[in-house]
């Protein structure tokens, strides 16, 4: 029963580690949309602007990688704890973060590029603004000025990159193939996207456990609940030796189904990174 109440609670926590990951990556593009809109407003092309664009971006960003990190981390830990480092469990978890750090490029720079923004430099060289004058549909009538875009992008810089000796030399050598500043929105996005696809791995073989774990744990809390007037809401994990209290973990069924709500909103990891809101090219 310990293992299960355990269990629960771990797989939910798990569930809430990617959800910190994908709210700090949405708060970033939130950022690029709202920069986006305010040039569109005031065209302000100051000096002071964009750099205090580049200062937030930055920040988002280095949110963003360290999210990463912490998933990567805690989750691993998280696994090995719950189910062992020989389990079937973990080598699958590290099977498919191996597999997605060998297919994409974007999870090979990033992973360099958090290593690199903690010790050398801040990781977006500028933020440019790019603006695009789009026809209108009724292109032949009189005064039809059709529109202009207005896009947001932050650019990797590249050459802080390669001038830090410490990294890891097959990826330094991918980068200087890339141009002098590339757009870092895209490989961004398909970085978490790639996260995603290891959760999913993680889902698939932690499922069936969770599955029987909740009848057991509802099961106790009804059989339990009629010897307190107000029923069960809870149970506490306390060390044998000793009064100590291990772990505390609700049995609400909203924290139940905390886990199912977490999954419905954050899915469809395969496309993640050809889906985009924001104002990109």
């Amino acid at each position: 029963m310990a293992r299960a109440v355990n269990g629960i609670d771990t797989i939910v926590a798990i569930e809430e580690k990617l959800d910190i990951l994908l709210e700090n990556l949405r708060e970033y593009e939130e950022e690029l949309l709202r920069f986006a809109l305010y040039q569109s407003h005031h065209r302000d092309l100051s000096w002071t602007q964009f750099r205090l664009q580049r200062h937030v971006v930055n920040r988002r960003i280095l949110n963003v990688l360290s999210a990463a990190r912490m998933y990567l981390d805690q989750v691993r830990t998280d696994v090995s704890t719950l189910y062992g480092e020989s389990s079937p469990q973990h080598q699958a978890l590290e099977e498919e973060r191996t597999s997605q750090y060998d297919r994409s490029f974007s999870y090979r720079l990033m992973e360099v590029l958090r290593n690199h923004v903690q010790h050398h430099s801040l990781p977006v060289a500028e933020v440019a603004l790019r603006t695009k004058h789009e026809l209108p549909s009724d292109v032949g009538r009189p005064n039809a000025y059709g529109r202009i875009r207005h896009t947001v992008i932050p650019e990797l810089d590249t050459q802080r990159l390669l001038a830090n000796r410490r990294l890891k030399g097959s990826v330094v050598r991918e980068l200087a193939l890339l141009r002098h500043r590339p757009p870092l929105t895209p490989m961004l996005r398909e970085y978490v996207g790639a996260l995603g696809m290891v959760h999913e791995r993680l889902r698939l073989v932690s499922d069936v456990d969770f599955e029987e774990w909740i009848p057991a744990l509802l099961a106790m809390r009804e059989k339990a609940s009629k010897h307190f007037s107000e029923g069960l809401v809870g149970v506490v994990l306390v060390d044998r030796d000793g009064p100590r209290v291990l772990q505390e973990v609700s049995l609400y069924d909203e924290m139940i189904g905390r886990r199912g709500a977490l999954r419905s909103v954050n899915k469809h990891f395969a496309s993640f990174a050809s889906r985009y809101a924001a104002s990109e090219e």
